[in-house]
C-alpha cells in the first residue's frame, strides 16, 4: 500500500460539489495520457565507466533544496559533509564507523546519532508548512543520462503511485501541489561508499536509493512542474580528514531539531516552522 503524501486535514468526499466530482473523473480518465517529465538531456549517452575516474579522491557538488535552499556536498571514500547555507546545519559522516554529527556554528549545538535511526527528523517542519514528501514514493529505473557531466540512473514514479495519488486527490486528501508523477536522478558513478548515499537521502527526503540524489522533478495534481532538487556543478576535489573535522566545546542535544533552534525547547517548533514557512504565513 502506497503511503499517501498529504496532511490528514482535508474534508470528505461528501463536500463535493457535482461539477467537482465530473472535474475528477474526468482528470481520471485522461490519466494513462499523462507522460511523466523527461529532462531535455535525457537521451545523452551514459559513461562507459561505471565509476568517473579522477586522480583526485574525493567530489564536490553545489546543489538547491526547494525546502532546504543552497547546498554543498563534499564525498570521499572516508567521508560525507552537507553543508546546508540556509541554516548552517551541517552534517559529517564518516567511515568505518558510520556515525552521523549534525552541528551548527550558529547554535554551538551538536547531535550524534547513526544509519539505523536517522531520517532527517526535521523534515516535519517542511510538512508542517504544507509541503508535499517524497521519501516514500515507490520508483522504478527507466534509462540513464548525462547531468551536468555526472553519470545518472533515472527513476520515475510507478504508475500504482500516480493512482493512488488522483484516489486521494478525489478524496480531497491532496491538493494540486502534491505530486503526480515524479523523475529522480541518481547517481552511483561517484565511487562512493554506499553508507553515504543512504544518509544523502534521508536528509533531502528523497525517495530510497543507492546513489547520491543529483535531481528531482515533478507534475503537479496541477498540472504544473516542480522541482524539489537541482544540481548546478560536480568537480573532483581533494579532501583530507581536516574537511570532515568535528567541532569541540558545542553543546550536545537530543535531536537534529533542536540542532538548529536558538531558543527554548519549548519554542524550537514555532521557531522552525516560521523559519521555513513563506513570508506570508509566518507568526
Amino acid at each position: 500500500m502506497n503511503t499517501l503524501l498529504t496532511p490528514k486535514c482535508f474534508k470528505s468526499a461528501n463536500s463535493f460539489a457535482g461539477s467537482e466530482l465530473i472535474y475528477g473523473f474526468v482528470l481520471l480518465a485522461i490519466l494513462p495520457y499523462l507522460v511523466p517529465i523527461t529532462p531535455s538531456w535525457a537521451s545523452a549517452p551514459l559513461a562507459k565507466t561505471n565509476t568517473m575516474k579522477t586522480k583526485e579522491n574525493g567530489w564536490e557538488i553545489e546543489q538547491f533544496h526547494r525546502d532546504r535552499g543552497g547546498i554543498v556536498l563534499d564525498v570521499s571514500p572516508e567521508g560525507l559533509r552537507i553543508y546546508v547555507k540556509k541554516s548552517g546545519l551541517v552534517l559529517v559522516c564518516r567511515a568505518p564507523d558510520w556515525k552521523i554529527v549534525l552541528f551548527s556554528a550558529r547554535t554551538k549545538k551538536i547531535f550524534t546519532t547513526d544509519i539505523a535511526h536517522f531520517r532527517g527528523e526535521d523534515r516535519v517542519v517542511f510538512a508542517a508548512t504544507g509541503n508535499p514528501q517524497f521519501n516514500d514514493i515507490p520508483t522504478q529505473k527507466e534509462s540513464s543520462a548525462i547531468v551536468e557531466g555526472i553519470p545518472v540512473d533515472i527513476y520515475k514514479s510507478t504508475p500504482e503511485f500516480s493512482t493512488s495519488q488522483w484516489t486521494a486527490y478525489r478524496n480531497r486528501a491532496a491538493t494540486g501541489r502534491f505530486p503526480l508523477n515524479v523523475t529522480y536522478d541518481v547517481s552511483a558513478k561517484l565511487a562512493i561508499k554506499p553508507q553515504f548515499a543512504t544518509v544523502a537521502v534521508r536528509l533531502y527526503g528523497t525517495p530510497a536509493a543507492t546513489g547520491i540524489p543529483i535531481r528531482l522533478v515533478y507534475n503537479g495534481m496541477d498540472y504544473e512542474k516542480h522541482t524539489l532538487l537541482t544540481t548546478s556543478s560536480c568537480h573532483a576535489k581533494n579532501l583530507t580528514a581536516n574537511d570532515f573535522k568535528i567541532p569541540t566545546g558545542y553543546e550536545k542535544v537530543n535531536s537534529l531539531v533542536q540542532v538548529q533552534a536558538d531558543l527554548t525547547a519549548e519554542e524550537d517548533a514555532s521557531k522552525l516552522i516560521d523559519s521555513f514557512a513563506p513570508p506570508s504565513n509566518r507568526h
